[in-house]
């Protein structure tokens, strides 16, 4: 499962992770410290952080991801 932020991601990976079935949007994860500094989601109750995260919205969760 992928949780995110709604003010956390752009509009294309917030398009790409809504295309997914295994995909939660929230107004807020209660993350905002991290929120405020740089993009985040939360795979199987896993913090993953970075710049990077935007573009991998379409394959986060899959076996194709790098931690």
């Amino acid at each position: 499962m992928i949780e995110y932020c709604l003010s956390n991601v752009g509009e294309e990976a917030r398009r790409r992770l809504r295309a997914r079935e295994d995909a939660v949007e929230a107004p807020c994860l209660e993350h905002c410290g991290i929120c405020r500094r740089e993009p985040f989601l939360v795979v199987n109750g896993d913090l993953l952080r970075g710049d990077g995260l935007e573009g991998q919205a379409g394959t986060a969760g899959t076996d194709e991801r790098s931690k």
